[in-house]
C-alpha cells in the first residue's frame, strides 16, 4: 500500500466509533475503553501516511487533538497525556508487526517453515526434541548426544587431587 504524503495540519478522522463519537458530544471524561477506541481511530489515520511518526508529527496530532476538543486538554491546557498514549499505542504496533514478521521468516528454499513445524512439533511429550534440519537424520542425531554425553562426563568429573 503506498503511503500519502504527512499533511500539515494533521486531520482528525471525520468519523469515530459510535461510543467514542458519544462521549466526544457529551464532552465527559472518557473512560479507558472509550480512549483506547479513540487512539485506535487516531492511529489508523496516521498509518495512512507512516506506521513510525516523528515526535514532531507526534505532537502535531495531538494538537489536532486539542484544537478539535478542547476539553481533552491535560489540567495545565497542554497535551503531554495524549503524546504519551500515542507514543504507547505505537510502540505496541510495531512490537506486535515484529513478531508477527518474525513468525512468518521463510525458509531457505522460500517454503513457510512454521507450516512444516506445526504438523510435526508435539510439545509436552517426555523427552521431546524437535524435528531434525539440515540434513541431519536419526543416527546422526544419536551420534550427536553421545559424543556431547561424552564430553559432559569429562566436563563434570572430579579432578584428581594429590
Amino acid at each position: 500500500m503506498a503511503k500519502r504524503q504527512w499533511t500539515s495540519p494533521f486531520l482528525l478522522p471525520e468519523r469515530f466509533p459510535p461510543l467514542v463519537q458519544e462521549t466526544l458530544l457529551r464532552k465527559v471524561e472518557m473512560t479507558k475503553q472509550v480512549r483506547c477506541k479513540f487512539i485506535q481511530t487516531i492511529y489508523d489515520r496516521i498509518c495512512l501516511f507512516t506506521i513510525s511518526p516523528t515526535p514532531d508529527q507526534r505532537r502535531e496530532v495531538c494538537r489536532a487533538i486539542i484544537t478539535s476538543f478542547p476539553f481533552l486538554a491535560d489540567a495545565s491546557g497542554g497535551y503531554e497525556i495524549w503524546y504519551r498514549y500515542i507514543g504507547e499505542k505505537i510502540k505496541n504496533e510495531l512490537q506486535n508487526e515484529k513478531s508477527v514478521l518474525a513468525r512468518k521468516r521463510k525458509n531457505i528454499d522460500g517454503s513457510n517453515s512454521s507450516a512444516k513445524l506445526r504438523a510435526v512439533v508435539r510439545r509436552g511429550i517426555v523427552n521431546w526434541a524437535p524435528p531434525a534440519t539440515g540434513g541431519e537424520d536419526e543416527t546422526s542425531c544419536k551420534a550427536h548426544i553421545s559424543w556431547m554425553k561424552k564430553e559432559y562426563k569429562k566436563k563434570t568429573a572430579q579432578p584428581i587431587r594429590c
